[in-house]
């Protein structure tokens, strides 16, 4: 039933965020694995977001990133409002399409600086913790 009700939350999010969507800053957001490394290295104020499943992390995840299951739609939202809205914010999921809306989430909610990877980890080619 947990199941269910977490994917009726997230369906509602999806709902929303469609709504709102900014196409014209879509293709800033969304970069490849290497500016993405390359802007996390450079960043003094940078956060990284893993919104997969926490199994799905457990299996394996980019060195500093923080699990926050997008699923989860209610901790998601709470636990977003936790950073500062002025950092570099880095999200991924699997693939990639998570972790877009996860970024037009956090767009909406005020965050000017967030990063989709591209290809999620499955295409990640860089160090994974295991």
């Amino acid at each position: 039933m947990k199941i269910l009700q977490n994917k009726h939350n997230f369906n509602f999010l999806k709902l929303k965020l469609f709504r709102n969507l900014q196409f014209n800053k879509t293709k800033k957001m969304n970069i490849d694995q290497d500016k993405w490394l390359n802007l996390v290295e450079e960043s003094k104020n940078s956060v990284i977001i893993d919104v997969r499943t926490s199994e799905e992390f457990m299996e394996g995840y980019i060195e500093n990133a923080i699990n926050l299951d997008i699923y989860n739609s209610n901790n998601f939202l709470d636990e977003i409002q936790k950073f500062d809205k002025n950092s570099d914010v880095y999200i991924y999921c699997r693939s990639g399409a998570r972790s877009h809306q996860a970024c037009e989430i956090l767009k909406q909610s005020g965050y000017k600086n967030v990063f989709n990877l591209i290809g999620g980890i499955s295409e990640w080619s860089h160090k994974i913790i295991k």
